[in-house]
């Protein structure tokens, strides 16, 4: 089996870059914040210092709306695009605390039932 390693990252902050995937983060005082973001994920092994990325899955902004994509629609993309690219490769999948929702433990569950 191979640990896998998610987790969601930004890749730049700024008040002036734009683009059209870019999330937005609001500010009480002053403009907002664009930040393109994404999910980041690779393979670790405990005893060893390298490892070996995966494509990211870009978190970006929802078609047709000003809402952000969260990292649960990010992970189930890129689960699924795992999964069919690797369908036999056996995993265990390592999340920080914030991932605990039930909607990504039944992911998870589905997932390793395939």
């Amino acid at each position: 089996m191979y640990l896998i390693s998610i987790d969601g990252t930004e890749v730049f902050r700024s008040d002036s870059v734009l683009c059209d995937n870019c999330g937005e983060i609001k500010r009480r005082n002053g403009p907002a914040s664009i930040i393109p973001r994404l999910l980041a994920s690779v393979i670790v092994h405990p005893t060893k210092k390298r490892v070996i990325p995966l494509a990211p899955e870009p978190i970006e902004r929802q078609v047709g709306t000003n809402q952000n994509d969260g990292e649960l629609r990010a992970i189930e993309r890129f689960l699924a695009e795992l999964r069919r690219e690797h369908p036999k490769l056996k995993l265990i999948v390592l999340l920080a605390g914030s991932y605990v929702p039930r909607q990504v433990i039944e992911l998870l569950r589905d997932f390793t039932q395939d």
